[in-house]
């Protein structure tokens, strides 16, 4: 959008600096930035000839601008899930007005560790208005009249391998149509911190409890994960006692 301002005066200059009845100059300024949001500019100045001074015509003009606050929250139902375990995410675009934001849109991609539930929209991921893009996380929201919102859920599975590791889910590229004049609110974030509990259990047999002096017996030693999480480095020792020799046949 560009708005122009002139102004103009009558000016006595001539050819050969000939004081001219009737003569004019114009001065013309062009603006092509738009401030933020309501503005006034307004344009004067003197000029000189033959020691007297000149007033130039002065002109004012206020540049509107609409104004819409757009104000971006986010949250999971599930801050400290398990791996494997199904999450969601909600995002609220709230227009705080005073204007009505139209072409609103804004980007939700979600990060490694977790993994996007598409299921056609069916239960995810469901935009109370627009469109989502599963592949670049773009929300097209449209249109969002002054004090309504607009909400995404995305459903995700928190992904093995994760344990005890803090994910963070964070909106960009909020845009429309109109001048935001707070953008502190623009961006919404959410942490999930996956579980790093996992209960171990050991449990050993022996194929005969009553075996004679010379036989071969064999032990089974079993270490079961009961979960939820992932666990790694797991160590455990089997020294067998006096009494049997362990076979070792490399």
């Amino acid at each position: 959008m560009r708005s122009s301002l002139t102004s103009a005066k009558r000016s006595p200059r001539g050819r050969s600096g000939i004081l001219r009845a009737l003569a004019w100059t114009a001065l013309c300024v062009l603006v092509t930035t738009l401030p933020a949001a309501a503005t006034t500019i307004q344009n004067s100045g003197t000029g000189s000839t033959n020691g007297s001074t000149l007033d130039l015509t002065n002109a004012t003009v206020t540049l509107n601008r609409d104004v819409a606050d757009l104000a971006v929250a986010k949250i999971v139902d599930d801050a400290t899930p398990d791996e494997g375990q199904t999450i969601q995410y909600t995002v609220t675009v709230t227009n705080n007005g005073p204007e009505e934001a139209s072409s609103v849109v804004l980007t939700d991609l979600l990060p490694a560790g977790v993994t996007l539930i598409d299921d056609g929209g069916l239960t995810s991921p469901i935009p109370s208005q627009g469109t989502y893009n599963t592949g670049t996380g773009l929300w097209t929201v449209g249109t969002i009249a002054n004090s309504a919102n607009a909400t995404l859920v995305l459903r995700a599975t928190v992904d093995a391998g994760t344990s005890g590791d803090t994910i963070t889910n964070t909106t960009s590229g909020l845009a429309s149509d109109q001048f935001d004049t707070a953008t502190g609110n623009d961006v919404g974030s959410v942490d999930i911190t996956v579980n790093n509990d996992a209960d171990l259990a050991v449990a050993k047999i022996v194929d005969d409890g009553t075996p004679d002096e010379g036989q071969t017996i064999q032990y089974t030693v079993t270490v079961t994960n009961n979960g939820p999480a992932q666990a790694t480095t797991v160590a455990l020792t089997d020294l067998l006692p006096a009494g049997v020799t362990l076979i070792d046949d490399g």
